[in-house]
């Protein structure tokens, strides 16, 4: 177990100290959360426009009850995927905010003290 660490400081690089942020691919990472969760999203109505289309034909049948659950278990699980989707986009979205804000202001910290000479 003790050797994820090693893995982790190889993949990074020998040395590797500094953290390297790509703001455009935090904010693409971003966007493909957000299509995810919107994909999401018509899944789970594609999902009950079938289920009440086969509930309607099958009014009577024992399996329509089953049916339910397997619907209603299915459209907890889409609701969540979608909603843990926009979370994690908007998650992502903040930290490339945040990194943009402090790069910034270290850059005109830089620039703050030598114009301050």
């Amino acid at each position: 177990m003790g050797g994820g660490t090693d893995r982790w400081a190889a993949l990074a690089g020998a040395g590797a100290a500094d953290l390297r942020v790509v703001d455009a691919g935090l904010r693409a990472a971003s966007r493909v959360a957000e299509e995810l969760g919107q994909g999401t999203a018509h899944a789970r109505e594609r999902l009950a426009e079938a289920h009440r289309g086969v509930a309607a034909a099958a009014e009577g049948f024992a399996f329509v009850a089953a049916l339910g659950e397997a619907h209603r278990s299915w459209h907890d699980r889409l609701g969540r995927i979608r909603d843990d989707c926009h979370d994690i986009a908007g998650r992502i979205s903040a930290t490339a905010d945040a990194h943009t804000h402090n790069d910034a202001a270290t850059a005109s910290s830089f620039g703050a003290g030598v114009a301050g000479r």
